[in-house]
């Protein structure tokens, strides 16, 4: 993806709004007819980062409740982290990693596969 298709809603030109208005377009009609298309690059790439994020918290968790009663919080990135350096498994620690690679990569390929129908890139 290129990075100068990424927008703000800054980035889209006012002569688009300005002529639905002409046209008698509502403030809702232009927000999903104009913003919301010129933004799909954006959202795509917010969504993107951040479901990758969301399978690799371990901060948050650690910190507030470190696996929590009976392993309740745990999240995978925890259990790596537990399984490699407080049992020393490592070579299941290993595993555990490329799991959660492939599990991502996979999400990942099939959000990009997907793109094509609703990102506007033009």
């Amino acid at each position: 993806m290129d990075p100068s298709a990424l927008r703000t809603v800054q980035d889209v030109p006012r002569s688009f709004y300005e002529a639905a208005y002409v046209d008698g377009a509502t403030k809702f009609q232009t927000t999903i007819r104009i913003t919301l298309p010129l933004l799909t690059p954006t959202i795509f790439f917010v969504i993107i980062t951040a479901m990758m994020s969301s399978f690799q918290v371990f901060e948050q968790m650690w910190v507030m409740t470190q696996g929590g009663p009976n392993d309740s919080t745990i999240s995978v990135a925890m259990y790596l982290y537990v399984q490699g350096f407080q049992l020393l498994n490592m070579g299941y620690a290993s595993a555990v990693a490329w799991v959660l690679f492939l599990i991502i990569f996979m999400i990942t390929f099939f959000n990009w596969k997907v793109r094509k129908r609703w990102v506007f890139e033009g």
